[in-house]
């Protein structure tokens, strides 16, 4: 039969001051208490995190020269690590979102704003108005002048920069719906052969002067409905209201 021995104070106290010392370990080690925790989950978490945390910096400091070295400097990462993150989580590399963006808001300064082409280079972070020029045609196939020649009829433009809710299989339509329900910008949509397209946002909407609502994507336009161009390894969407569109 097996007897049980009396428990003596001083046994009592080894145990105590073993569980201190358990409780220390499980401090320092916590993956010791939960053995089942998915660490591809956290990781993937983390990721999510650090780059919300990264686009949060860019857009607040979009007026600056932006590189991956200095953004991850920023948000406390590598530079490795936020290149993978960013590609990973957003489908586009870094220095492609980062140039898509200021010349999206080039675009918008160009249209609405009589500033000198100068001038924006230095709002956005190019220190070389020739250098943006080259940025900027190699987007547009136009130099800035000429863009906003071009466009001086627009008179509304909106701009959605790509973020950790789209989706690479979403539409143009898809990401543009999201956007305006979210910053409640009434809009409109009817058929036109089988697809939506958008007639109104805001306060302006298609008239019989030909004056209406065109998107292009990274700058460029394409020539199909919003609803049938995914976002896929895109940066940036913009809607202008402008003459002569194209549905």
């Amino acid at each position: 039969m097996l007897i049980l021995n009396a428990v003596r104070a001083d046994d009592l106290a080894n145990v105590t001051v073993l569980r201190k010392l358990v409780g220390i370990t499980e401090l320092i080690h916590p993956e010791s208490i939960n053995l089942s925790s998915n660490p591809t989950t956290h990781l993937n978490n983390d990721s999510q995190v650090n780059i919300q945390r990264a686009l949060s910096f860019i857009k607040t400091n979009i007026n600056q020269p932006l590189s991956l070295e200095s953004v991850a400097k920023s948000v406390f990462l590598s530079p490795s690590y936020l290149s993978k993150a960013f590609k990973q989580k957003l489908g586009v590399n870094f220095i492609s979102y980062v140039n898509s963006l200021k010349i999206a808001l080039a675009c918008e300064k160009l249209i609405t704003t009589n500033a000198k082409i100068s001038a924006i280079a230095s709002q956005l972070g190019y220190s070389q108005t020739s250098y943006f020029t080259k940025i900027f045609k190699s987007y547009t196939d136009q130099t800035p002048l000429l863009y906003r020649k071009t466009n001086a009829s627009i008179d509304k433009i909106y701009t959605i920069s790509r973020d950790l809710s789209w989706n690479g299989s979403d539409s143009v339509y898809d990401v543009s719906k999201r956007f305006f329900n979210r910053h409640n910008i009434p809009y409109y949509f009817h058929s036109v052969n089988g697809y939506p397209y958008i007639s109104r946002i805001g306060d302006y909407t298609d008239s019989d002067d030909e004056r209406g609502w065109i998107y292009t994507v990274d700058c460029k336009q394409p020539m199909a409905p919003a609803a049938e161009i995914t976002v896929n390894k895109k940066s940036v969407i913009q809607w202008t209201y402008a003459a002569s569109y194209i549905k």
